[in-house]
């Protein structure tokens, strides 16, 4: 029922909203409109603002670099500027889906950058670009953008024999590899892959990264994967906690809640802040034989 900048009201919103400090809150939002990918229904990204007023960022039928129009936008990253990351499609290149439309709207994404100031948007990485360290991205996840500009994303990348999600920056133009499939990481084991869902990469203000991982290993014998919760300043890799570690609470078994148990993907939560501490989920065996999720914070 709330009115929308491009007209009507609101059908819906998306996932992944994002905040700064001045109140600002970025939005996925769902629209009637004919520029969109599916049925009259379109997704594009907007900004509510503590007065409750809402603009517009990027919708279906605005501008795209290239000459074209964009069809989606989704997935927007607000910094202290006003800055926006996002991720979207481009009308007229090939919509790649593993779900019907009528289930879930969307395509694999490109990654775009709307700068506040000249309201320009410019593109940052594009499906089927190459990939630092070899592959191509096939699609791009959960952006963050920090206050100094940087943007982190995972992407998802296809070499000859397999794909992998790996963790990626933007620094200066420059798309940068944090960490990807078979990259050796502190501690043991070979980097598998990074979490399918947001919230298991984090960027600050500092450049400093944060972000869990599954290794292609089982260096404690538990019979679980290894995962590890990361931390990459200046370029270099350090652990924070991996598979095995002995914490207050427990023995570590995996960057992950009880009800993930198991999975290939960690979900550990990487909330990293300007001080370098980190907020963080793990699941352990205690010394009474139980099993606990536990959230920590770690400097």
């Amino acid at each position: 029922m709330t009115v929308a900048p491009t007209g009507g009201v609101f059908i819906g919103a998306g996932e992944l909203t994002s905040t700064n400090d001045r109140g600002d809150v970025a939005f996925t939002g769902m629209v009637s409109t004919e520029s969109g990918i599916f049925d009259g229904i379109g997704m594009g990204t907007f900004l509510g603002h503590p007065d409750g007023s809402i603009d517009r960022l990027v919708v279906p039928g605005d501008a795209a670099p290239g000459g074209i129009t964009f069809d989606y936008a989704t997935g927007p990253s607000i910094n202290a500027t006003g800055d926006v990351a996002f991720t979207g499609h481009r009308a007229g290149t090939a919509c790649e889906s593993s779900v019907p439309q009528s289930t879930l709207i969307g395509c694999d994404d490109e990654l775009f950058l709307r700068h506040a100031s000249t309201r320009r948007v410019v593109q940052l990485t594009s499906r089927g670009a190459t990939a630092p360290g070899g592959g191509t991205f096939i699609d791009i996840l959960n952006p963050v953008l920090s206050d100094n500009g940087d943007v982190l994303f995972v992407g998802v990348v296809l070499t000859d024999t397999s794909f992998f999600l790996g963790v990626y920056v933007v620094r200066g133009g420059v798309v940068t590899v944090v960490a990807r499939g078979g990259d050796p990481m502190p501690d043991g084991g070979p980097f598998l892959t990074t979490g399918f869902l947001p919230g298991n990469a984090d960027i600050n203000d500092r450049g400093d990264i944060a972000f869990s991982a599954t290794l292609d290993a089982d260096d404690n014998s538990d019979g679980l994967i290894d995962q590890g919760l990361y931390r990459w300043t200046a370029g270099a890799l350090s652990v924070v906690v991996r598979s095995g570690v002995l914490l207050p609470a427990g023995q570590v078994l995996a960057m992950q809640s009880i009800s993930h148990l198991g999975s290939v993907w960690p979900f550990s939560g990487a909330a990293i802040n300007h001080s370098r501490r980190l907020l963080w989920q793990v699941t352990v065996l205690d010394g009474a034989g139980s099993l606990q999720t536990v959230l920590y914070t770690s400097g």
